[in-house]
């Protein structure tokens, strides 16, 4: 189990030397506890974090192997995808028009994913993104990980921050 800070710089460090086959998830468990996966072919990081301010959460973590997945995996690679002054201003147009952005976004995810320092445009977008209203169970460890990354996490709040244990009023 290490800081989620450290494994999202080991994350950030892996996408950049292998951008394909990229997919996160992320939920919020009964707490309001923030959990996401990524999932990098048989590799897999498990986060759990709290945000202590608008700016900054804590949290921990562990990378693991996942021979099986439950479900399908979205069919689009989550990654960071370059967006031309022309797209942009494509975008810009239709949403200001009222029109469907989706045939433009279905292009942008067609793109291969590139690691940042390869991304030369004015702007890139990041996705796609799972986002689920309740926790997801992807892999068979993930519930028992789970418990264990939120015990070590009440831990660090209960002793660093125990006014986000609090109800205000």
């Amino acid at each position: 189990m290490e800081p989620a800070s450290q494994l999202k710089r080991e994350i950030m460090s892996e996408y950049n030397k292998q951008s394909s086959d990229w997919h996160v998830f992320t939920s919020r468990d009964i707490r309001g506890n923030v959990n996401t996966v990524f999932v990098h072919g048989k590799h897999v990081w498990f986060l759990k974090e709290q945000p202590i301010n608008p700016y900054e959460s804590v949290g921990f973590g562990v990378r693991s192997r996942a021979d099986e997945v439950r479900g399908n995996l979205p069919p689009h690679s989550f990654g960071f995808r370059p967006v031309n002054k022309r797209l942009m201003t494509e975008i810009l147009n239709q949403g200001a028009s009222g029109g469907s952005v989706d045939q433009i976004v279905e292009r942008l995810l067609q793109q291969r994913p590139m690691p940042l320092s390869s991304i030369r445009s004015p702007v890139a977008i990041e996705g796609p993104v799972v986002h689920s209203p309740s926790n997801l169970n992807l892999f068979p460890q993930q519930q028992d990980l789970d418990f264990k990354l939120r015990a070590e996490l009440d831990s660090l709040i209960t002793r660093k921050y125990p006014h986000l244990h609090t109800t205000y009023g």
